[in-house]
């Protein structure tokens, strides 16, 4: 009997397991915290604007009690055509040694097309990338390739998705890979956008990791036997 030949593309690819779930990082300040103005430091809050307060300024984030462990950093708009938000960089740490894929989490209004929330990030400092919703209207300067709703998401933990009654929901952002070795930390950036028009913001909750896995060795012998098997039955 011969053995019906498959791509070998097909076999690679049924080797290759999927990404694990994603593992939840709440943005916290402060000395045991994570999350800091860049080229700062975790003591120095001065970033941030006195807890509670709905950041009525353009210079500092407001700490607000919403969402994901009840903390959530706001940033408005800035009219100004000059950078005077600080951009935060969030810490992961006390990962093992491997490749991942690294997320950011942010919230939006989506019912409520008045007030646009968006979020620039990525994994360089001073080369982020500004993203908004699915469903609401475009704005300059935006991309939605690659956003989508955390409800779709698999976690680790227990994450906090819908707020409101639906009337806020947290989309997620895939920034790219990082390989860990030897305990280095991985920094995600994040600040909000210039312009935008009134009642543009950006509401930041946190980040999260995806360990790439690598490919089993049983599922490469198993790749190694098929082809075997079908050398010596041609």
């Amino acid at each position: 009997m011969k053995i019906p030949s498959l791509p070998l593309a097909v076999l690679v690819l049924a080797a290759v397991p999927a990404h694990a779930a994603i593992t939840y990082l709440d943005a916290e300040e402060g000395a045991s915290g994570n999350t800091f103005a860049t080229g700062g430091s975790l003591a120095d809050t001065s970033w941030m604007e006195d807890p509670g307060t709905s950041s009525g300024n353009e210079t500092q984030w407001g700490k607000r009690a919403f969402t994901n462990d009840a903390t959530v950093f706001q940033a408005l708009h800035e009219t100004v055509t000059s950078d005077d938000m600080p951009e935060l960089t969030t810490r992961i740490t006390g990962l093992a040694d491997g490749t991942y894929e690294l997320w950011v989490f942010y919230w939006d209004q989506v019912v409520s097309d008045t007030q646009n929330w968006i979020i620039s990030a990525g994994l360089t400092p001073g080369a982020l990338t500004s993203f908004s919703s699915p469903g609401e209207p475009t704005v300059a300067g935006t991309t939605k390739t690659g956003v989508v709703n955390a409800g779709t998401l698999d976690f680790t933990n227990s994450v906090l998705v819908e707020e409101g009654g639906g009337l806020r929901n947290m989309f997620g952002v895939n920034l790219g890979q990082v390989t860990i070795s030897g305990g280095s930390a991985a920094n995600i950036y994040v600040d909000n956008l210039i312009g935008g028009g009134s009642g543009t913001r950006a509401w930041f909750d946190g980040v999260g990791y995806e360990l790439v896995p690598e490919p089993t060795s049983t599922a490469l012998l198993s790749l190694g036997a098929l082809a075997l098997m079908r050398r010596r039955r041609k």
